[in-house]
């Protein structure tokens, strides 16, 4: 009995382990990132609404750190660099763990790896909530050369709903991080991709603005967009501009892309018309409502064409 238990026990681990060493992704059970209470690096508050229309790369760490923390965020920077030639949106995130030594020079320790990369910190209670809201955990202990810090290692990934889609193990390969996150986002990322997107910056004494760019279609057949919103405006309608001689007036419209194809959004015809957006505000997420009742998200930075 012994003989046999031995070599059943030798032969599962011989037919297990491979694959197991072998995994990078882990599908998440798709928990919403909520109650987050944190700082970014350029002093905002990071909310729900700041993962909202777009793929979030997140990592843990300190920025004191030697070896793991450099090594994962640059495979998080070949990443971004990957998923940017695809045409996906995407920008990275470093909680930092350890207050105490990582608010100062929090910016630039994230910003040496790729400006897209972004910092964010706060208190010891409020980073715990964090790292378990994404599946993560960490420690920080006292020994007798000063603070030991002990993290999850794995990256977390964000849609662009502000829902944990998974994680990846053994981050450092960039290369197998972005072939991961391509795989993924290929089956479960945004039908609509937005090129060459801008948003007015919001011009004194007016409520309104307007969003163009050119909208692609990823989907496996033609979509109308039917209407727009977003959590940073407050009021969005998709416009088009026509002229009836010397007249111009402005229409409600829908937007119809084909398979594979694009739909151009430019001053003179169709638009977004936004409404009351911050002054202070870099980028808008738009979530588009799709004629088949699906939904979509997008990220426009605020700039002049």
């Amino acid at each position: 009995m012994w003989i046999a238990l031995a070599l059943l026990v030798a032969g599962c681990q011989v037919t297990t382990a491979p694959s197991v060493l072998s995994q990078t992704w882990v599908q998440d059970g798709d928990r919403a990132v909520e109650g987050i209470a944190l700082v970014l690096d350029d002093g905002q508050a990071l909310t729900t609404q700041w993962f909202t229309g777009h793929t979030t790369i997140v990592a843990l760490g300190y920025t004191s750190c030697p070896d793991v923390c450099p090594t994962t965020l640059a495979g998080v920077a070949t990443a971004l660099d990957a998923l940017a030639a695809d045409g996906i949106v995407a920008r990275g995130l470093f909680i930092a763990i350890d207050p105490e030594r990582d608010t100062a020079g929090l910016s630039e320790f994230v910003r040496h790896f790729h400006p897209n990369i972004h910092g964010a910190t706060g208190t010891p209670e409020a980073l715990l909530q964090a790292a378990d809201t994404l599946g993560g955990a960490f420690r920080i202990a006292s020994g007798p050369d000063g603070p030991t810090v002990d993290h999850s290692t794995s990256v977390f990934i964000v849609d662009a709903n502000a829902r944990v889609a998974g994680y990846q193990l053994r981050p450092s390969d960039g290369a197998s991080l972005a072939s991961d996150l391509q795989q993924w986002t290929s089956a479960h990322g945004p039908a609509i991709a937005v090129h060459d997107g801008w948003v007015r910056p919001a011009i004194p004494g007016s409520r309104v603005t307007a969003a163009y760019g050119v909208l692609e279609n990823r989907g496996l057949q033609p979509v109308t967009v039917v209407s727009v919103d977003s959590p940073l405006a407050t009021q969005v309608e998709l416009h088009e501009t026509f002229t009836d001689g010397r007249m111009a007036g402005m229409r409600p419209t829908m937007v119809t892309i084909e398979q594979g194809g694009t739909a151009e959004l430019r001053p003179g015809g169709a638009h977004f018309m936004v409404f009351d957006i911050p002054e202070t505000a870099q980028s808008v997420p738009f979530k588009l409502t799709l004629d088949d009742g699906t939904t979509a998200w997008i990220r426009v930075p605020v700039t002049h064409p």
